[in-house]
């Protein structure tokens, strides 16, 4: 399971810096694109709960890892 939710995580920051980086309509692909990269924020964090990095080291825990509250205002612009 880990190892499916890494490479969500690596697929989705890829395809977030293609679209970044597309010469067609720049400013909807950059939205898109941070839509994307919160995502790839939201899976990592349960990647991370996954794996168990939290347990090994405390201070990732206090990480912010209310991503989800970017959703909203992203997939309205």
């Amino acid at each position: 399971m880990t190892v499916a939710l890494c490479a969500v995580v690596a697929q989705a920051c890829f395809a977030a810096g293609l679209l970044a980086a597309s010469p067609f309509k720049r400013v909807l692909n950059r939205f898109l694109a941070l839509l994307m990269g919160a995502i790839a924020l939201w899976v990592l964090v349960v990647f991370f709960q996954m794996s168990g990095l939290y347990g090994q080291n405390a201070n990732l825990s206090f990480s912010p890892m209310y991503y989800s509250l970017a959703f909203g205002p992203l997939l309205y612009f």
